[in-house]
């Protein structure tokens, strides 16, 4: 069990052990993960009437999914490279007073390239990251509609 929890803890906290790197060299990983995001989205359907047949409040969801990353050491200490990955949620919200359920799925595609000056030389390699780049996003809910965006997104590591 505490191995279990270990692992979540690091899988979730983003700490990574490097590989050691020497300047000219490429690096490939890939890392599974999960988006923790804060949102206060109410999603309500009416019934007949206009009065609310269902409702929910979404504050903290989560995205599970994974990033595929191409690093090139430009340096003994720093890199450059690309990233893209692929991330997904789905809630379902059950409908009161006869109204269908509601499924919403969410999907995340960045695509994001980025800057990693690594702080030792040891094998275990703390570092200091920035990401910049587009994140492909779409939202689905249940026979009504489909949104698509495209931000723009800097996010440190």
């Amino acid at each position: 069990m505490k191995k279990l929890v270990l692992a979540l803890v690091l899988a979730c906290t983003g700490l990574a052990a490097q590989a050691q790197g020497t300047t000219g060299t490429w690096r490939i990983s890939v890392q599974p993960g999960i988006l923790f995001g804060f949102e206060g989205n109410t999603l309500e359907t009416a019934a007949t009437g206009g009065a609310p047949a269902s409702s929910t409040q979404l504050t903290t969801p989560f995205y599970w999914g994974g990033k595929l990353s191409l690093d090139y050491m430009v340096g003994d200490m720093m890199s450059v490279g690309v990233r893209s990955g692929y991330l997904t949620r789905t809630t379902t919200t059950s409908g009161t007073g006869g109204a269908a359920d509601i499924q919403e799925e969410s999907r995340i595609i960045p695509l994001t390239g980025h800057f990693t000056y690594f702080l030792s030389d040891y094998d275990l390699r703390p570092f200091l990251g920035l990401d910049a780049g587009v994140w492909f996003t779409s939202y689905d809910v249940t026979d009504r509609q489909r949104v698509n965006a495209t931000p723009f997104v800097i996010s440190p590591r």
